[in-house]
């Protein structure tokens, strides 16, 4: 029977399928950290304000969740019969 997909054709094991996770995820996380690092410099009075405390938060979660991102390619295996 023949496939319709070869291994060269699947994008899941390309070089590809782990470069642009662990590019987007890392640019991602350390602009989240940068804007948290903005916020924790901002003076006493502005830290404290409603948009800085939802924008520290969001940039917060954004982190974890763009580490994982990144990380998510280290599991995979390096070959599959």
């Amino acid at each position: 029977m023949h496939d319709l997909y070869t291994e060269e054709d699947n994008f899941t094991f390309s070089n590809e399928a782990w470069m642009i996770p662990s590019a987007t995820g890392t640019i991602s996380a350390l602009s989240s950290i940068l804007i948290m690092s903005i916020i924790l410099r901002s003076s006493k009075e502005s830290r404290f304000s409603s948009y800085h405390i939802i924008m520290f938060f969001m940039s917060f979660w954004d982190t974890i969740a763009s580490t994982a991102i990144a990380l998510n390619t280290i599991p995979m295996p390096s070959d599959v019969d």
